[in-house]
């Protein structure tokens, strides 16, 4: 049997001895060379190899989290929301052994990073890529294009987090008729005005963000009026789908990019999303 390179040798050779439940010293390994020996060598064998492990072991020493990233690619490649225990059963399927889940969850960042770069190189590509996207398009529709999805994927964030809020807010007096509001910070006693009517809050939330800030839910908790009207049309899917009306310029292959000269940014790592997995 024939191999590409020496790389492909030794994966192969570790692969089949977690498959077949051995282990091997490395006698010698140099850049065209790669010597290894069965732990088993001289213990009572000769010509094929049929040894096997004395003992039945939950883990293998060789299938470290290097080997199952390597395993994983193509199913990180097509889903990189895997979850960590689909990665152990899809390493116990294939080389009957249990993982542990913190070496699963390991080989899961390796894998991301190999397939699609770490977090920091993808944050410098991003901006090579908007680059390339501003010389292509527009301008003013990029920006349209991009700005319309942040304020519909944020929007709702937003809500539910005033809606916990409002609890920690009462309304003192209210003229319903002008939809004049006066409320009460529980915490700290502070007393603001709102007027509906105007779209305005003295916390200057509700005239900036254009949707309902946690004083406002409070008052339309209070007063039984549907919060859902004081939302800026911008947040609504109407709105999101207009801007699939602009044409998007197909970008060639990166190879033809023109290089990136722009101002290199540091990703904060405080942004950085949370790993969901369970």
């Amino acid at each position: 049997m024939e191999y590409s390179s020496r790389k492909s040798v030794v994966e192969a050779i570790r692969s089949y001895t977690i498959t077949r439940g051995v282990a091997y010293d490395v006698y010698e390994s140099e850049p065209q060379t790669f010597y290894a020996k069965c732990k088993m060598y001289g213990r009572g064998y000769n010509g094929r190899h049929t040894c096997t492990m004395g003992v039945i072991s939950q883990d293998h020493s060789m299938l470290d989290s290097d080997t199952v990233a390597e395993a994983i690619r193509p199913l990180v490649k097509t889903d990189s929301s895997i979850k960590v225990k689909f990665i152990i059963a899809k390493v116990q399927s294939r080389f009957n052994y249990t993982i542990s889940y913190q070496k699963a969850w390991l080989a899961k960042q390796k894998s991301i990073a190999k397939v699609f770069s770490d977090w920091e190189e993808s944050f410098q590509a991003f901006l090579w890529w908007l680059s390339v996207m501003v010389q292509k398009m527009s301008g003013s529709s990029l920006a349209k294009a991009c700005g319309q999805h942040w304020v519909f994927k944020n929007g709702g964030g937003r809500i539910e987090a005033s809606m916990q809020q409002a609890g920690n807010i009462v309304v003192h007096r209210f003229d319903r008729r002008n939809e004049v509001f006066e409320v009460c910070k529980m915490t700290s006693g502070k007393v603001l005005v709102l007027d509906l009517a105007r779209r305005t809050c003295d916390s200057g939330h509700f005239q900036v963000e254009r949707i309902p800030c946690r004083h406002v839910i409070a008052c339309c908790v209070n007063q039984r009026i549907d919060w859902q009207l004081y939302v800026h049309d911008m947040y609504k899917m109407t709105e999101v789908r207009k801007v699939y009306r602009f044409e998007f310029t197909p970008l060639s292959e990166a190879e033809t990019w023109l290089a990136y000269e722009g101002p290199t940014s540091v990703a904060n790592p405080t942004l950085r999303r949370t790993s969901k997995d369970t």
